[in-house]
């Protein structure tokens, strides 16, 4: 499994020198769950980069999208202004453009990894030790979010909190456009040249009767490739969220995930398809002993059959039936994001048990839907561990922190609040595994 130790608590040494990305974040009162994700958030190597060396295109994207998400109620002047029909940005002074972006979790986040990575506190002023920094400014504008649900100083879940920073960026950034999905499978395209010449043709057909025979034989090439039809069917939805959702988030952090349902009566074997974007899985841990993230996947990917009390209702047959419910990865994302789900609300309990994990060489091929596998663009199933956000405690209390690994170095640290440490033997999976941050082979 290409894991470290599993057995001792891990060794930390200290830090003596400066270390860009290394310094701590001061704990505000319970915001161990903000300034874990935080971290985790900063070694995400390409993401982070993305956000620092595009400054100035991201303020002209957030003055753009203020109409979607500004919302401040002491600024109604400007929240008229951004509600006008012609709004352009051009139209607003300095100071409220520094308002609305300094409004933005984007932005805040923006500020912090400046100082978290910074390697001068001024020009003329080399760092020689990491400082503590105070994410003051950050947990005001994220307090707000989610009509306040992190104000105040609860303790809340470091999930909900990635979650939630993740959820502002992509709606402050997300941008129109034109979106071409790609694939190598000559079939596919042969199915779309075939059904575009067809559509063409009814458009210029005068013949209710032509137009009918034009669609018949749409069908019957459809139902001759179903996959083909199923892949393009996939194009459609994902042209359709890119379109209108592009950003970095949707750049690094989304994939799409394909569920199915199918009727168990033999005679019938209707289908039916759907394809939804997804920022991270959520893994339920199976019962036993020697549980590693493999079962998990299995778990998360294997057949379900309904039962009586939740029958689905058969467009083939026309029947309520014991559908059977899968679901696999259509396409996957270049940082896959993991939450072990250790909380159960239910039976109030936190699930400690041991779930083993690769640090290098996680593959997520099993996941992939074999349908669109051979015709996928890039064919890249292999991860290495980025991040771990880890949980202490039980179920109402406790407390986390994260490793991250420096992506120059390869060598992992313990980022703790205030205290940041290198770990320099022990283990990175433990126990306390909450959230783990892969990042995919292809891309460096």
């Amino acid at each position: 499994m290409n894991n470290l130790s599993t057995s001792n608590p891990e060794t930390e040494a200290k830090i003596e020198k400066y270390i860009p990305g290394n310094s701590g974040l001061i704990n505000s009162g319970n915001s161990c769950y903000m300034n874990a994700t935080i971290q985790t958030i900063s070694h995400l190597y390409m993401f982070k980069q993305y956000l620092l060396h595009n400054e100035d295109a991201i303020i002209n994207i957030l003055l753009k999208n203020a109409p979607k998400f500004f919302s401040n109620a002491q600024y109604d002047d400007i929240k008229t202004k951004i509600s006008q029909p012609n709004f352009v940005p051009q139209t607003l002074s300095s100071e409220e453009k520094s308002i609305i972006v300094n409004s933005t979790t984007t932005y805040q986040i923006i500020k912090l990894l400046k100082g978290l990575w910074s390697d001068n506190v001024s020009s003329n002023s080399p760092r020689q030790k990491n400082s503590t920094i105070n994410p003051i400014s950050f947990k005001k504008i994220f307090s707000e979010a989610r009509n306040n649900f992190f104000f105040g100083r609860d303790q809340h879940d470091a999930e909900e909190a990635y979650n939630c920073i993740i959820q502002k960026i992509q709606e402050e950034l997300a941008t129109n456009t034109n979106t071409r999905i790609k694939t190598e499978k000559v079939s596919v395209n042969e199915l779309l040249d075939f059904k575009q010449e067809i559509k063409k043709r009814i458009e210029k057909s005068k013949s209710e009767k032509e137009k009918q025979e034009f669609l018949r034989k749409c069908e019957e090439k459809k139902n001759a490739m179903p996959n083909e039809n199923l892949i393009l069917k996939s194009f459609k939805e994902m042209k359709k969220y890119y379109d209108t959702s592009k950003s970095v988030v949707t750049n690094y952090l989304a994939g799409f995930l394909h569920s199915s349902m199918s009727c168990p009566d033999i005679m019938c074997k209707h289908v039916s398809d759907n394809f939804e974007p997804y920022l991270q899985l959520s893994f339920s841990i199976p019962e036993g002993d020697n549980i590693t993230i493999y079962d998990c996947m299995n778990e998360y990917c294997k057949e379900e059959i309904l039962d009586d009390d939740n029958l689905w209702h058969c467009k083939g047959c026309n029947k309520n039936v014991k559908g059977i419910k899968k679901i696999d990865l259509w396409t996957n994302p270049k940082y896959l994001v993991i939450q072990l789900k250790r909380f159960d609300r239910n039976l109030s309990k936190k699930n400690n048990n041991m779930v083993h994990c690769p640090i290098t060489n996680l593959n997520i091929e099993s996941m992939i839907s074999p349908i669109n596998m051979e015709s996928m663009h890039n064919k890249f199933f292999m991860y290495d561990l980025q991040c771990v956000v880890n949980h202490e405690g039980g179920m109402y209390g406790g407390h986390y922190f994260s490793y991250c690994k420096d992506q120059n170095t390869n060598v992992w640290y313990k980022y703790d609040d205030e205290k940041v440490n290198q770990l320099s033997g022990g283990c990175i999976i433990t126990r306390k595994a909450y959230m783990l941050f892969y990042v995919r082979r292809d891309i460096f």
